[in-house]
């Protein structure tokens, strides 16, 4: 694969977005088996938002990067699609706080707790024409 990252890191970790997203004490963070650490992606960083879509058209073969297919950064949107690759037959692997692995499928990445402020959802997403992300 060609892609522009291998895996990724969530943007709350930037200063400016510290106090109002990250976790204040990763030790006693409530949760930690739900809280992603790092992420299969094809860019270096990823702001996940709960109201991310995905559209119909997303092709998650796609090598190379392009705001319609990956989010836009300015205003940040849709950064969900950074994880939308093709790289474990509809899944991406994350890693997370409390230390273990598992791969999730592209349809159920809104279901971890991605900062503070992500609400989750633990139905299948589909694609902004009712299809399915993955399309086999």
């Amino acid at each position: 694969y060609s892609y522009p990252a291998s895996y990724d890191y969530s943007w709350v970790e930037s200063r400016a977005n510290i106090d109002q997203y990250a976790y204040p004490n990763l030790l006693s963070t409530r949760g930690p088996s739900s809280v992603p650490v790092f992420v299969d992606s094809m860019w270096p960083d990823l702001w996940p938002k709960h109201t991310d879509t995905v559209q119909a058209h997303l092709d998650i073969d796609y090598r190379g990067y392009s705001a319609d297919h990956h989010g836009s950064d300015g205003p940040v949107n849709n950064h969900m699609r950074r994880m939308m690759i093709n790289r474990h037959r509809g899944s991406v692997g994350i890693s997370f706080l409390d230390g273990h692995v598992s791969n999730k499928g592209l349809e159920y990445l809104w279901s971890p707790k991605w900062h503070r402020q992500f609400i989750q959802d633990h139905n299948e997403k589909l694609r902004s024409d009712g299809s399915k992300i993955f399309r086999n």
